[in-house]
């Protein structure tokens, strides 16, 4: 896991967002964020070099981990964010289109309702 300084991270007063995932949906959800100056975000991928890295929309992946409903808890509770964006395609989650992924992030949901954290499961027929 890779972690850096959450403090030099989030800036101070801004809305604190984890966006889960680094790859096309991630690079969009990504854009979408540095449009406001009032939000920070920290991004977790499992892959050291997804999409975003490759394409340069970010330099570097903050959180390097196989998000699951196992280990949600620890994360959110490290890096405190205010929203989470849950930026993955199913086949990302390693579960292919099936009913399994759709378990599977149901999974992480109930995990992050214990929060009262706003979580939003982004979707690619989501048009920014």
């Amino acid at each position: 896991m890779v972690y850096d300084d959450m403090e030099e991270i989030w800036e101070s007063g801004a809305v604190k967002a984890l966006v889960v995932g680094a790859g096309d949906l991630g690079i969009r959800v990504i854009k979408q964020l540095r449009k406001n100056p009032g939000i920070s975000f920290v991004v977790a991928d499992y892959r050291d070099n997804p999409t975003a890295v490759q394409k340069g929309v970010i330099d570097k992946v903050d959180i390097l981990e196989h998000i699951t409903p196992m280990n949600i808890i620890d994360i959110v509770e490290d890096c405190e964010p205010d929203i989470i964006f849950l930026a993955r395609k199913a086949k990302d989650w390693g579960h292919g289109n099936t009913v399994m992924a759709t378990q599977f992030i149901a999974g992480l949901e109930r995990q992050l309702s214990k929060f009262h954290i706003p979580v939003i499961p982004v979707s690619s027929i989501v048009r920014f």
